[in-house]
């Protein structure tokens, strides 16, 4: 698996090696009061510091330099998800791209993102500060400094 951040998302993409089986993949979430998928086949997560939402994940298969569509959808077994393909070319990769579709750090007021990565343990930190008095708060997950009405995070 791979995690990137870029302009306005986070996005995680697997790569499922030829003959490899797509059923050995499962992501487990710790902290979720409640993991489904919706009509949409989007994945949805919800958690005490705000709710999450996956995309409908896609897939492909670059063949003679041309990108083939795989059908592709989450399965979830209590606490963890993985996916499920259609037929496709085993014989090839197939690249699973499940994009981290929406997600909310904030409160009632204005926050402001100053950096933001990936850390060597694939946890994703950000560090910024806000104007909010309902910002959720986890103990020991930041660093508060109290900048009168303004507290920095990260």
């Amino acid at each position: 698996m791979k995690i990137s951040t870029r302009p306005g998302n986070i996005e995680k993409l697997f790569t499922l090696k030829p003959l490899a089986d797509v059923s050995l993949i499962k992501i487990e979430l710790e902290g979720q009061k409640n993991l489904s998928k919706n009509n949409k086949g989007e994945l949805q997560i919800v958690t005490t510091s705000g709710n999450f939402a996956f995309t409908q994940p896609i897939a492909w298969q670059m063949i003679n330099d041309k990108r083939i569509p795989v059908e592709v959808s989450y399965v979830i077994n209590k606490n963890s998800y993985g996916f499920q393909l259609g037929e496709y070319d085993r014989s090839q990769e197939v690249i699973i791209d499940p994009l981290i579709a929406s997600s909310y750090v904030g409160g009632n007021s204005l926050e402001l993102i100053g950096e933001k990565y990936i850390n060597d343990n694939d946890e994703i930190i950000i560090a910024g500060s806000s104007a909010s008095d309902n910002f959720p708060i986890v103990p020991g997950s930041f660093s508060e400094i109290n900048l009168g009405g303004i507290d920095e995070w990260h």
